[in-house]
């Protein structure tokens, strides 16, 4: 989150301020999926999902926070992230598209999406774009 604040909705300052419950809350809220990859047991990847999120249809699950350590990129680890997540979403009754919004500038996250099947859908702004993939 300190390396690559772009990944995610906030910042490292204000995330470390949340109380305990606030991620204890997320990590048990059934309209979350909370996938983390671990080496060693350490945290080196992580990757989340909601549903019903206000503004979205019902069908559509939305991707939030894709991380991977920039000292474990480039072995596949993102890609396991992602298509585990799909597998995880697809049990959802109901959800038949995913979607996610990207940094234009990054491009290897950009790369990964597209090799599993997401699409450009729109513009979200200056830098930003939305990915779509139907399940």
């Amino acid at each position: 989150m300190k390396q690559e604040p772009g990944a995610f909705n906030s910042t490292y300052e204000e995330s470390i301020r949340y109380p305990d419950n606030y991620w204890c809350e997320k990590l048990n809220n059934k309209n979350e999926i909370h996938l983390f990859a671990k080496e060693d047991q350490k945290i080196i990847g992580t990757v989340s999902a909601t549903f019903n999120e206000e503004n979205e249809k019902a069908n559509t699950a939305v991707i939030h926070g894709m991380y991977v350590n920039n000292l474990f990129r480039g072995k596949g680890i993102g890609k396991q992230l992602i298509n585990c997540l799909l597998a995880e979403i697809k049990k959802s009754a109901g959800i038949n598209k995913v979607k996610l919004w990207v940094k234009e500038t990054q491009k290897a996250a950009m790369a990964v999406y597209e090799n599993i099947g997401f699409k450009f859908s729109k513009r979200a702004g200056k830098n930003t774009v939305i990915m779509e993939k139907i399940l």
